[in-house]
């Protein structure tokens, strides 16, 4: 059995303004379609939202798409049996014509926690190392680039912890998640320190994309304990420039 990824997708390539056009046509309207010169990810997720009556969870990954190329890589394409696809138009017709619709997946406000931290960073993976050679070599990097500020220490129960030098509560604590992890994808809790606010909620990731091209490094749903204000122009920018000079050390690493 193949464990190779494949993709299925129309061949036919269009812009969102050509999709635009090309649905009106089909649905027999006339529309002026026009680009503007920026783009608001905020702004755009709140009025597709309000004149289109949906939810964010729906509203937001579709907003998101529009920054990247959703084409399907020629190297990943599906080519194992020849796909007789719709064109466009028929799809629309389709669509349009069809009378039962399937049931709108329902939302349910969650208690969410404000101002938390989502921070990605791609990084080249040039000699293809594993999620997992490249969490370890963070967890090792990280207190020699600040040696003289940062010790790294693993507790009793595997937890891994960044102290100050003089400090004896840490100012980081990484809790990893074995179920969840694995050579592709490394997973870890930000389980305490007294950087965080809230101990069960924020998650670090390691991810090999793209096969294994790159390394996804990823902090999900992290609540700062700083003022949000000080965060975003302290913390924030440190962490950002601390995982540009991992980038750096990783394209330096040929072993």
């Amino acid at each position: 059995m193949s464990t190779e990824r494949r993709l299925i997708g129309n061949p036919e390539v269009m812009s969102y303004r050509n999709m635009l056009e090309r649905t009106a046509r089909a649905m027999g309207k006339k529309r002026l379609v026009f680009s503007v010169p920026v783009f608001s990810l905020g702004l755009s997720k709140l009025w597709v939202g309000i004149f289109g009556d949906s939810p964010p969870q729906l509203v937001s990954p579709l907003v998101e798409s529009l920054k990247h190329t959703l084409t399907v890589s020629p190297e990943l394409a599906f080519k194992e049996k020849e796909i007789d696809y719709q064109s466009f138009e028929k799809a629309c017709e389709v669509a349009l014509t069809e009378t039962d619709y399937p049931l709108m997946p329902s939302f349910f406000k969650t208690k969410g926690v404000k101002n938390t931290v989502r921070s990605i960073q791609r990084m080249p993976n040039k000699n293809r190392h594993s999620a997992l050679w490249v969490a370890n070599r963070y967890n090792i990097w990280l207190p020699t680039f600040f040696r003289f500020l940062i010790n790294g220490k693993v507790g009793k129960n595997g937890d891994l912890g960044f102290y100050l030098l003089w400090g004896k509560k840490p100012m980081l604590q990484l809790t990893m998640i074995p179920d969840r992890s694995d050579f592709e994808r490394q997973l870890f809790y930000i389980s305490g320190g007294w950087l965080v606010k809230r101990f069960d909620y924020g998650w670090l990731e390691f991810r090999e994309v793209l096969d294994s091209r790159y390394i996804i490094s990823a902090i999900h749903e992290f609540v700062p304990r700083l003022p949000w204000i000080v965060y975003i122009n302290t913390q924030a920018k440190l962490h950002l420039w601390v995982m540009n000079r991992f980038k750096k050390y990783l394209e330096k690493k040929s072993y």
